[in-house]
């Protein structure tokens, strides 16, 4: 697969036995800032842009605050541990990020495979996902006149409104691009064989970041791609979306 990265592997079979609902476009500015009373983006101005610049413990208070406005359950305690049977809002494992993602398919991308015509110009991305080739703006945004090889001539670029690009098989739209969204686990190598549910997030360390963004190169908006950051990050690239776990059958 063009640009992948050895932090990808090994590539290893997973299997989910829960089902989980999850939310159809990043969080915005708008839902962020009725919940939690402020709005922390570096792109305001738009309530349908995502929010970002949401550090990983601010983003398991935002699924905590979802959870008792909508009378559920939180799915996590003060000490961000997670209560598997809650039923609350969360944010999603690693495995469930990505299945979510590929909505069933296997290439680079849930568009298919990635043909890289220039660091920032792979025209399977530009119907599904805002990067650096595409996500020009007229005004504010940050200086992109030196970003090279853009499918797309821009001088700034920035986040765009969600939900503007196609979705995935499932609805599920910006799961590529705009902003990187926070997954649960803990950063660290994948392990050697088949999983049941993984989720690591016992100790301290970098979390990770799935998705891309509005502003990286056309290699790292593939649906494989992991990034760590350290949980206080405050990058304005880094959103979240939250899903909640199916109620088991009776």
């Amino acid at each position: 697969e063009p640009g992948r990265f050895d932090r990808e592997g090994p590539q290893h079979e997973v299997e989910l036995t829960r089902g989980f609902f999850v939310a159809a476009t990043p969080v915005t500015q708008g839902q962020y800032r009725v919940l939690m009373g402020a709005n922390p983006s570096c792109f305001a101005g738009d309530d349908q842009r995502p929010v970002e610049q949401v550090p990983w413990h601010d983003a398991i208070a935002f699924c905590n605050a979802l959870s008792a406005a909508e009378g559920l359950k939180p799915a996590y305690d003060a000490n961000h541990e997670l209560d598997a049977e809650a039923d609350g809002y969360r944010l999603p494992t690693e495995a469930e990020w990505e299945y979510a993602a590929r909505a069933g398919t296997t290439e680079a991308t849930y568009a298919g495979s990635m043909v890289i015509l220039g660091d920032n110009n792979a025209p399977v991305l530009d119907g599904i996902a805002w990067y650096g080739g595409n996500s020009g703006v007229d005004e504010g945004g940050i200086n992109s006149s030196g970003w090279p090889e853009k499918q797309y001539d821009h001088q700034r670029a920035a986040t765009h409104p969600v939900g503007q690009k196609l979705p995935n098989r499932w609805g599920l739209y910006d799961m590529l691009g705009n902003v990187y969204e926070w997954v649960f686990d803990l950063y660290g190598d994948y392990p050697q064989g088949a999983q049941v549910d993984p989720v690591f997030a016992d100790g301290l360390g970098d979390r990770i970041g799935r998705g891309g963004d509005y502003g990286v190169l056309a290699r790292l908006l593939r649906s494989a791609l992991r990034v760590p950051f350290p949980p206080n990050t405050t990058n304005p690239d880094l959103g979240l979306r939250p899903l909640r776990t199916a109620p088991m059958d009776p």
